[in-house]
C-alpha cells in the first residue's frame, strides 16, 4: 500500500496551528493553569472513553478485522518493550536521576490516541482507528505497569497497580468498545452520535492544552536547550526508524509497519506532563518534552513515513 504524505502533511498542520492556538490562548490568559487541568480531565474522563469505544465502532463485524486487532495488540506490546529497552539506553546520557527518569518515560510513551489516531484515519482511513484503538490497549497496560515503575525509581509513594493496569480510561473504554464490535449490538442511533460528538472533544482540547503547557516556559527555555533537541532526535526519528526497520524486517503486512512507524514517530504523550505534576518530577521538564516534540512532530511524522515508505521498498 502506498500513503499519501500530502493528506498526511495536512492532518499534521492541522494540528500544528491548533497548538499554536492554545499557546496564545494561554499567552492571553484565556486559558490559565487551574482550566488547563480541567480541560485535561475533561479530555481524559469523558473524551478519551468515548473517542476510543467509537473509532471500533465505525467498523463493521469481521472474524479477519478482530484477529488483526488482536495481533496488533501483541504487536504493541513487542513495540512498547523494545521502545523501553531503547529509551532506558538513550537516557543513560542524562545524569540527574529526576530529568533522566522522566525523558525515558517520555520516550517511551507517545501521544497514541489525540494526536495519533487523525493522523492514523488521514493515512489509513477508518481502519486506522480501529487499530489505533487495538495498539492504544497495549500502550494503557504498559503505561499503567512498566511507566509506575519508571517514574517510582527511588520512590516509595508511586508503585504499579495490577488493577489500573486493566482498569484506567484507556483500558476499559477499549474493552467495552470491544466487546460491543464483537457483540454487534443495534445502539440507538443518539448514542452513537453522541460518541462521536463527545469522542471529537479530545484532538481540538488537547492540543490547546498542550499549546498551553509551551507558553508556560521561555521561548529561551523551550528553544535553546541543547538536551531538549537531543531528547527530540531519539524520540522522533531515531527509536521510530529502528523500530520501523525491525517491523520490516519481520515482514509484517505494509500497513501494520506504518502504524508501528506512525505509532512510535509521535511526540510525548500528554500524560507525562500531568503525571510529572502530580508527583512532582520535573514538571517544567515534562511540559518541554511534551510542548517541543509535538511542534517538531509537524516536520518528523511526515518524514518517518516517507522512511518507512523506503524502507519497505527496500526489505
Amino acid at each position: 500500500m502506498t500513503i499519501d504524505i500530502g493528506i498526511v502533511l495536512d492532518a499534521v498542520l492541522t494540528l500544528f496551528f491548533l497548538i499554536m492556538v492554545g499557546y496564545a490562548a494561554r499567552r492571553l490568559n484565556i486559558i490559565d493553569d487551574a482550566f488547563s487541568k480541567k480541560l485535561s480531565n475533561l479530555v481524559i474522563v469523558i473524551g478519551q472513553p468515548f473517542m476510543l469505544i467509537g473509532a471500533l465502532l465505525k467498523n463493521d463485524y469481521s472474524p479477519d478485522l478482530l484477529r488483526t486487532g488482536l495481533y496488533i495488540v501483541l504487536i504493541a506490546l513487542a513495540a512498547h518493550i523494545l521502545l523501553a529497552v531503547l529509551a532506558h539506553i538513550f537516557a543513560l546520557g542524562y545524569r540527574e536521576p529526576d530529568e533522566r527518569k522522566i525523558l525515558e518515560f517520555s520516550m517511551i510513551f507517545a501521544n497514541c490516541a489525540f494526536i495519533g489516531f487523525p493522523i492514523l484515519e488521514a493515512a489509513l482511513g477508518p481502519e486506522g482507528l480501529f487499530y489505533g484503538s487495538f495498539y492504544v490497549i497495549s500502550f494503557n497496560i504498559f503505561m499503567w505497569s512498566y511507566g509506575m515503575i519508571v517514574l517510582g525509581r527511588g520512590r516509595d509513594d508511586i508503585k504499579m497497580s495490577p488493577k489500573k493496569m486493566f482498569l484506567n480510561y484507556g483500558t476499559t473504554p477499549c474493552i467495552i468498545g470491544l466487546l460491543l464490535y464483537i457483540w454487534q449490538l443495534d445502539l440507538p442511533v443518539f448514542f452513537v452520535d453522541a460518541a462521536s460528538f463527545l469522542g471529537s472533544l479530545c484532538t481540538p482540547i488537547s492540543t490547546l492544552v498542550i499549546g498551553g503547557l509551551l507558553a508556560t516556559r521561555t521561548l529561551r527555555e523551550l528553544f535553546l536547550s541543547g538536551k531538549i533537541y537531543l531528547f527530540c532526535l531519539y524520540k522522533l526519528l531515531v527509536i521510530p526508524l529502528i523500530l520501523t526497520f525491525v517491523a520490516a524486517v519481520c515482514q509484517l503486512e505494509d500497513v501494520l509497519v506504518y502504524l508501528v512507524a506512525i505509532m512510535c514517530g509521535l511526540p510525548t504523550a500528554a500524560n507525562t506532563a500531568m503525571f510529572a505534576e502530580i508527583y512532582d518530577i520535573k514538571p517544567g521538564w515534562a511540559a518541554q518534552a511534551v510542548g517541543v516534540s509535538s511542534l517538531l512532530s509537524a516536520l518528523t511524522i511526515p518524514a518517518v513515513i516517507f522512511a518507512a515508505r523506503l524502507i519497505i521498498g527496500l526489505i
